[in-house]
C-alpha cells in the first residue's frame, strides 16, 4: 500500500490501480471536489422526514389559499344578486356592498380574500418560495399591508353622502382601506412576478414570472381609464387581474410543493 500525498488535509479514500491489487490511499485536498457517491442518498432519514413536512405545510397553505380565492369569487357573484336598482358595470363594488340586498356576501369576498392573501403571505415568508430573503420580507410587507386595506374595507363601508361627522370619518376609513388595499397589492404582484422571473431556472417559470408581473401594470392601467369604460366595470377588470395573480402564485407555491415531495418520496 502506498501513500499519494497532496496539498491540504482530507480523508483517505482508497483506490485500485491497475499496477497493484492493493488499494492506493490517495488523500485528497480540502476544496478538492469528493467523489460521487453513486447509490445512496444524499440527505439523511431526519431531512427527509424535514422535508416531507415542509412539503405539506406548503401545500396545505397553497390549497387553502386557493380555496379562499375560489370562495372569494363565488361570494362576489352572490352579492351581485337580487339588486335590480344597481347596475354593475356603473356602481362600485363599494356601493354593492352597502346598499344592495346581499351586500354581506361582497364583504364576506373580502374577508376570503384577506385569508387567501394571509396563506400567500406566510408561503413566501415561513418557507422562501422567491428565492431571496429579500424578496421574502418585501412580498410579506406588502401582503400585510393589502391585507390591513381589505379588512378597513370590510369593516367601513361606503357611507352615504352627508356632513355628519360619523359619516366622514366612515368614508375616510373606507378610502384608505381602498388606496391601500389597491397600492399594497399591485406592488406585491409585480414584485412576485419580477422575483419568480428573476429565480426561475426554465423558460417556463420564466413566462409565467412575466406575465404575474405584468398582471400589475395591467390592473393599474384598466383602473386608471376613467374614460375608455364605465366605472364599475374597470373596477371589476383591474380587481379580476389581481385575483388572476394571486391564483398563480399560489398553484406556483403548489406545484413546487408536489414536485419536493416527489423527490423525497423518490430518495
Amino acid at each position: 500500500m502506498t501513500m499519494v500525498e497532496l496539498s491540504g488535509v482530507a480523508q483517505p479514500v482508497p483506490v485500485c490501480t491497475p499496477s497493484s491489487s492493493s488499494p492506493t490511499v490517495v488523500l485528497y485536498p480540502r476544496f478538492a471536489r469528493r467523489p460521487r457517491r453513486v447509490g445512496r442518498s444524499p440527505r439523511g432519514p431526519a431531512e427527509m422526514r424535514v422535508a416531507r413536512a415542509r412539503s405539506r405545510r406548503v401545500r396545505t397553505l397553497a390549497l387553502s389559499g386557493c380555496l379562499f380565492a375560489l370562495a372569494a369569487l363565488l361570494f362576489m357573484v352572490a352579492g351581485h344578486c337580487g339588486a335590480p336598482e344597481l347596475s354593475w358595470t356603473a356602481d362600485r363594488l363599494s356601493t354593492w356592498a352597502a346598499r344592495a340586498p346581499h351586500g354581506a356576501w361582497i364583504t364576506a369576498s373580502m374577508i376570503s380574500s384577506a385569508l387567501a392573501l394571509a396563506c400567500l403571505g406566510l408561503l413566501v415568508s415561513q418557507h422562501d418560495l422567491l428565492g431571496t430573503r429579500a424578496a421574502t420580507k418585501v412580498v410579506s410587507l406588502l401582503a400585510s399591508a393589502g391585507i390591513g386595506g381589505l379588512v378597513l374595507l370590510a369593516a367601513f363601508q361606503e357611507a352615504r353622502a352627508g356632513t355628519a361627522p360619523a359619516l366622514v370619518r366612515q368614508q375616510a376609513f373606507h378610502e384608505a382601506g381602498l388606496a391601500s388595499f389597491l397600492v399594497a397589492s399591485w406592488l406585491a404582484v409585480a414584485a412576485s412576478g419580477a422575483f419568480v422571473f428573476a429565480s426561475a431556472r426554465r423558460l417556463g417559470e420564466q413566462l409565467v414570472g412575466a406575465t404575474v408581473a405584468g398582471l400589475a401594470p395591467l390592473s393599474f392601467a384598466v383602473m386608471s381609464a376613467q374614460a375608455a369604460l364605465p366605472a364599475g366595470l374597470r373596477q371589476r377588470l383591474g380587481l379580476l387581474c389581481l385575483w388572476l395573480a394571486l391564483v398563480v402564485l399560489l398553484m406556483l407555491a403548489l406545484r413546487g410543493a408536489r414536485r419536493g415531495g416527489d423527490e423525497s418520496r423518490a430518495e
